[in-house]
């Protein structure tokens, strides 16, 4: 039974794993995730709750900087696509771009929000499709203060 694990590292399998088991226990978590307590009989619980400030369009743009590998004697341009998450709504995946250094998704995905504090976390991957695992190319992560900082908007 211990070389099972040894099969789920070098197949890539953990990375899927790992995606289920966040997307349950994601699903069994309702935004937001405060506790209210009820110190004075009263108060009513409505009168005190917060709802999310809003929605968040997150936009994946583009990606530069990536090189062509090399394989057995031969030149593998990345097929990127990337892997984006944002709270406790899942895991969304944009779609690949096939044979290219700077690729360009222009795609778009909504989310509820509820605090600035909120970390957006984005992986780009070069899509394999044989047995092999997705390579991973690179990873960020930013606040969603940090963006409406620096370039984003509210509407």
């Amino acid at each position: 039974f211990t070389g099972a694990l040894s099969i789920v590292k070098t197949s890539g399998l953990r990375e899927s794993i790992l995606d289920i088991i966040r997307n349950i226990v994601n699903g069994m978590i309702v935004l937001p995730t405060r506790m209210n307590v009820i110190l004075d009989p009263n108060i009513d619980l409505l009168d005190i709750y917060q709802a999310p400030p809003g929605i968040v369009r997150l936009k994946v743009v583009e990606g530069r900087g990536y090189k062509v590998q090399k394989k057995m004697m031969m030149k593998d341009t990345p097929d990127c696509f990337c892997k984006i998450r944002f709270g406790v709504n899942g895991t969304w995946k944009t779609t690949v771009q096939q044979n290219t250094v700077t690729p360009k998704w222009n795609e778009y995905h909504d989310y509820l929000y509820s605090d600035p504090n909120q970390v957006v976390y984005v992986q780009v991957y070069d899509d394999n499709n044989s047995v092999e695992a997705d390579k991973l190319l690179g990873s960020s992560h930013v606040t969603i203060g940090e963006i409406l900082d620096a370039c984003g908007s509210i509407e």
